[in-house]
């Protein structure tokens, strides 16, 4: 499941209840478009950030008062969201997503996009 630690765990939670179901939370970085070469190394910078959002993931569904046996895995990737949504559903062999969106309209709609439209335009599940 994508999330952008919005309310979409609680949604999750219940139909996982409901059916049986393992929830992986999935949380995408974007790129850096200009990187501080002055910092290097940024691998390590990467691995900083993804631990800290893999906590903070941990830390929303508990918060959100999610039965832990009801999440499988956390998974924090790399890249432009839609592609590594799509990736990792198909990887994961995800029979749903459930994912939020900012409902985005008119121009911003245009100039911004929409992930979750993204994605179920390219997803098989």
């Amino acid at each position: 499941m994508p999330i952008d630690f919005s309310s979409a765990l609680k949604y999750a939670a219940a139909l996982a209840s409901k059916f049986g179901s393992k929830i992986t939370l999935l949380n995408v970085v974007r790129p850096v478009l200009m990187p501080d070469f002055a910092n290097f190394p940024l691998v390590m910078e990467n691995d900083k950030v993804a631990a800290q959002i893999k906590r903070e993931l941990e830390r929303v569904s508990v918060s959100q008062g999610v039965d832990s046996a009801l999440i499988e895995k956390v998974v924090v990737r790399n890249g432009v969201p839609f592609h590594e949504i799509t990736d990792a559903a198909k990887s994961l062999k995800a029979d749903l997503i459930i994912i939020s969106t900012h409902g985005y309209t008119g121009l911003k709609h245009v100039l911004l996009g929409s992930t979750a439209e993204r994605v179920v335009r390219r997803v098989r599940c």
